[in-house]
């Protein structure tokens, strides 16, 4: 709480007072200045009468009566001609007593105003300033406050998305689990996702190659001290011979130690035949499923291949002869 400004009226004065002292006081000043010519100008002329007779020049008495009427004559009056004459005042007509008195008095009941006053001004200038002070304090507070609660929101945003991403994590799990996930992918992304899941299955330096100018490989890969390189085919239909041929030809070009055909389409009976005596192995969507069901890779055995191959050559056998059934019905239908 702000202390009150002092008030004239506290020490005893009045505008009238005041005026009154201010009236008087200029009057004191005034008779100072009478009696300060006065004595300087007697003792102007007396130099001067003085000098005229030790036949001095004009000049020489001007300055000197000058110089003596302002130096001395000052001196004079401050010393004892001002008493002297202010005292004969006085005692001539007692009014000027009693004013140099009110004069005295006013004179120290203002200087204590003007204290008080300047006391009060200090006061001021020193609450505004701890003001100053406490309203940056506070300033400082709030914005630590603001940048406090900024950075606990972008923890909670952080955590809220940390949480999307696990919860996202744990459905992209289960849906790769399913065929419907890895046939539906693009091409580029089956091939990053299959190196992926190699990684999974304990293969080293999986790179993914460019889209571009790979000569066929799409990624290169390292397990137990063997080189590896993949072509990933993301297809509806099996791979026939030619796409593995291909692949077989970068095997030797990059002396690499095994080849990889991957295919979500499966293989056709003559592209199995075709590896078993080369150091390739063959992945369809169903080995895809269980190298991300159980995170390892186990190779077809080459009874399982033989077996598959067998097993794709009677399903091809049986669809040829249901449409050449299909297409004789067809035939006869067309003769009647």
């Amino acid at each position: 709480m702000l202390l009150e400004s002092p008030k004239i009226e506290d020490f005893g004065l009045s505008n009238s007072i005041m005026e009154s002292y201010q009236l008087l006081e200029k009057r004191e000043k005034k008779f100072a200045r009478k009696t300060d010519f006065s004595i300087s100008l007697i003792l102007m002329i007396t130099t001067a009468i003085i000098l005229y007779y030790k036949d001095f020049s004009f000049w020489g008495i001007l300055i000197i009566s000058i110089l003596v009427g302002e130096v001395i004559g000052t001196f004079f009056n401050n010393l004892f001609f001002y008493r002297l004459v202010d005292g004969i005042r006085k005692s001539i007509n007692p009014k000027f007593k009693d004013d140099t008195a009110f004069i005295a008095l006013t004179k120290n009941k203002y200087d204590k105003f003007l204290q008080e006053k300047e006391k009060y001004d200090v006061y001021l200038v020193n609450e505004e300033k701890r003001i100053r002070e406490e309203r940056s304090k506070k300033a400082i507070e709030r914005k630590r406050i603001e940048k406090q609660i900024k950075i606990e929101q972008y923890k909670i945003g952080l955590d809220e998305k940390k949480h999307e991403y696990e919860e996202a994590q744990k459905r992209l799990s289960i849906e790769r689990l399913t065929k419907e996930y890895w046939i539906n992918l693009d091409g580029f992304a089956f091939e990053r996702e299959m190196g992926e899941l190699f990684k999974k299955c304990n293969f080293t330096s999986v790179v993914v190659t460019p889209s571009s100018g790979d000569f066929g490989v799409d990624i290169r890969m390292e397990k137990d001290n063997l080189k590896y390189i993949v072509q990933c085919k993301n297809w509806i239909k099996p791979s026939p011979p030619s796409d593995i041929i291909q692949l077989y030809g970068s095997l030797m070009d990059e002396k690499a130690d095994m080849a990889i055909f991957v295919c979500t389409g499966g293989f056709s009976s003559r592209a199995i035949k075709w590896i078993l005596d080369k150091p390739f192995e063959l992945i369809d969507i169903n080995k895809i499923v269980e190298m991300q069901t159980n995170a390892i890779y186990v190779p077809y055995t080459k009874n399982a291949m033989l077996e598959t191959a067998k097993l794709i050559r009677a399903i091809q056998k049986d669809a040829y002869l249901e449409y050449k059934n299909r297409n004789k019905t067809h035939s006869r239908r067309r003769r009647w």
